[in-house]
């Protein structure tokens, strides 16, 4: 249902025929696109049917009006960011990082949160968002956006790394209260799977200053960011990155001597 539901939303959002459709049908428009995702979500209905789950069912035909009325234009992406506290007008990693991605981070905490009875489909959420948050950091920033905190090397990388780790946490606190509400005898997944969220994001942060270069885009940070995330999925290899951690924090902090001119 999860499935059936994301690629109907990426297609409401992205088909440029619907201005025509509401010109051109009214008032009849929302009920033919409603009708036509009915159509488009029959392979679904097909499979609830032969596994008797009558709720999905049930809950695919809500679902489908409630999408035929979603409309992407009210939400703009500058006027969401204003007033957002936890992003500071001179967080540029993660005010351009949510421009680009707002649609597809929402949509990973919505489905990891409405389906937070099923522990992999958290889990894959809080997956899925560790990577999006990562990439933040694989543009580097102009040399003036770096010198304007005035803060040492040390600081500056304390400050990266807690302004990520709190807005982190926030964008996945939904779906950690819905695991712990469905699932609270396993809190110990939840903290291991939030722990090594938070190990990537800081990682990609010491990986983007350790080898920081002004304005430039460093490809290479996804290899070794993917390099460590495949790590925790072998667990012999599983103290590599915090080790890799320990070794790009103080890479960072000599590269940034160069940059930051207030000592510790």
């Amino acid at each position: 249902m999860a499935a059936n539901t994301c690629l109907l939303l990426y297609l409401h959002k992205n088909r440029g025929d619907l201005k025509f459709l509401k010109n051109s049908f009214r008032p009849f428009a929302d009920s033919l696109i409603g009708f036509e995702y009915m159509v488009l979500s029959l392979p679904a209905f097909v499979l609830f049917a032969i596994h008797k789950d009558f709720l999905c069912m049930l809950t695919t035909a809500i679902l489908v009006p409630i999408i035929v009325k979603v409309n992407f234009r009210f939400f703009d992406k500058k006027r969401l960011l204003q007033n957002i506290s936890i992003v500071p007008n001179v967080a540029f990693e993660l005010k351009s990082g949510i421009r680009s991605t707002i649609f597809a981070s929402s949509l990973c905490v919505l489905i990891g949160t409405a389906f937070g009875a099923n522990i992999i489909i958290s889990v894959i959420a809080i997956f899925i968002l560790t990577i999006i948050f990562a990439t933040y950091n694989i543009s580097c920033e102009s040399r003036l956006m770096v010198e304007v905190f005035r803060l040492s090397p040390h600081q500056y990388l304390l400050y990266k790394i807690w302004r990520q780790t709190v807005f982190s946490l926030c964008c996945l606190a939904p779906i950690n209260l819905t695991f712990m509400y469905f699932h609270g005898s396993y809190w110990y997944i939840l903290l291991f799977v939030n722990a090594i969220s938070l190990i990537v994001q800081t990682l990609s942060i010491c990986f983007k200053y350790a080898m920081y270069i002004p304005n430039q885009t460093l490809r290479l940070n996804r290899f070794l960011l993917w390099g460590a995330i495949g790590c925790f999925f072998i667990v012999y290899f599983a103290p590599i990155p915090v080790a890799l951690l320990v070794i790009y924090y103080n890479r960072a902090i000599n590269n940034l001597n160069a940059y930051l001119y207030v000592k510790s």
